[in-house]
């Protein structure tokens, strides 16, 4: 027979008459049942979006099946809480719904004016569930605590100036990113170069990311802001080298530029920007192919942080806008990945499915920006649409795809690019 909260339930349905407090209720329980009490399963670290009311459940799980009850006991930031779910009184900061364990701020935490303890935007609160089972050996509520971390952080799109600032022309040369002896960022993207690397074409790379992470006119700030957040907080790194990688001596390798796996392994990196230089071969020694050997890097490792902010743009799910737009794009045969990769979609599917759509977003964006007839062959056997216009007309989810995103998150450099010169004179 189980007893639930001073009641005993009988086949006839009939409720025993207990008595205990002001009520004289009694229990009459099971001596050998056991308690088993109940676990936290949400995490105590919990991050929380400022200007939002209600945002998190805290849940947790009962061996037992007992319905369980959820308080806020106390805190570290200032004072004491309610346990009265029902109530709604601003002098409590955060409550608890007893019985569902939504957690709701009385007024939207404000980044900009915490009103913690010690004002580091981290509410920490005590939490306690129990099960309201007394029918146990000892006659005690099984309970469990723990104290909860609630982490606001910030939205930028309410900031009075920008969270993330643009290049402001001066390198910095240092070992953070070592090997790499220099480097810059702008809107949160480090850009760093080997040593041999000119200061000159490590600050024209500089212009070229401030000119395309800049905000203009028909700028989406939520997206924008959301998209550069991402840059920061994944850690995306451009990396930059001179003439070639089969042209160091010795080896680029671990063993030889230590740093460079860990570089490798600890922040977002794609292709490298290649600098050209007297020893770079003839047709690498071209305004228009070192423009395009900085601007394709470049976009790898933008679509990339596209990819890892919004589902829209992943490379491999078939159902995404990217892959959508470009398999329009091949049925049409306005776009030709093939015998570009060599065996890869033989050897490693899933990364030929990465490289193609990589790719793609390249050719996609390069040509929305108008950059075709200044910087794009004419002739290429892989991409086909040469202007914003063609590709509305013929491939139009790829259209959509670039209106949706990255003409309200990106600038267009085209007229920064027209403007760069390069000197393939020195030996660097």
């Amino acid at each position: 027979m189980k007893k639930i909260l001073g009641y005993t339930l009988i086949s006839t349905f009939i409720l025993s008459s207990c008595s205990s407090g002001e009520d004289d209720l009694s229990l009459e329980c099971d001596v050998t049942s056991l308690n088993t009490a109940p676990v936290f399963t949400t995490d105590n670290v919990i991050l929380w979006q400022e200007n939002q009311t209600t945002e998190v459940t805290i849940n947790a799980f009962d061996a037992d099946g007992d319905r369980l009850s959820f308080n806020i006991n106390g805190n570290e930031d200032g004072g004491e809480y309610t346990n009265d779910s029902t109530l709604f009184n601003a002098q409590y900061l955060i409550r608890i719904d007893r019985v569902t364990g939504v957690v709701t701020f009385n007024q939207p935490p404000d980044y900009e004016n915490p009103v913690d303890t010690d004002n580091d935007n981290i509410y920490r609160i005590h939490v306690t569930v129990d099960d309201n089972d007394f029918c146990n050996t000892d006659g005690a509520i099984g309970e469990a605590t723990e104290i909860f971390q609630i982490k606001v952080i910030n939205d930028p799109t309410d900031d009075d100036d920008e969270t993330w600032s643009w290049w402001d022309g001066n390198l910095i040369k240092n070992n953070d990113y070592a090997p790499y002896e220099k480097h810059l960022k702008s809107y949160g993207l480090i850009v760093a170069g080997l040593p041999d690397v000119s200061d000159d074409f490590l600050k024209k790379i500089g212009k070229i990311v401030n000119a395309t992470l800049r905000r203009q006119s028909a700028t989406s700030d939520a997206d924008r802001n959301l998209f550069l957040r991402n840059i920061v907080q994944f850690q995306a790194l451009q990396r930059v080298g001179a003439t070639g990688i089969s042209s160091y001596d010795p080896p680029l390798n671990e063993t030889n530029y230590p740093g460079l796996d860990y570089v490798n392994y600890s922040y977002i990196v794609t292709d490298f920007i290649w600098e050209a230089t007297k020893n770079s071969a003839e047709e690498a020694k071209t305004n228009t192919a070192q423009i395009n050997a900085i601007v394709k890097p470049l976009l790898h490792t933008i679509t990339l942080m596209l990819e890892k902010t919004f589902p829209e743009w992943s490379y491999e799910d078939p159902s995404s806008r990217l892959v959508l737009a470009m398999n329009e794009a091949v049925n049409g045969g306005y776009y030709d990945p093939n015998g570009k990769f060599g065996d890869l979609s033989e050897t490693d599917p899933i990364a030929y499915k990465r490289a193609i759509a990589e790719d793609f977003a390249y050719w996609m964006i390069y040509t929305a920006w108008g950059s075709y007839s200044s910087f794009l062959p004419g002739d290429s056997p892989v991409w086909t649409i040469e202007t914003l216009d063609e590709m509305e007309s013929n491939i139009p989810l790829a259209y959509a795809l670039y209106d949706d995103y990255v003409y309200r998150i990106f600038g267009n450099p085209i007229r920064d690019l027209e403007a760069l010169t390069f000197d393939f004179t020195e030996e660097k």
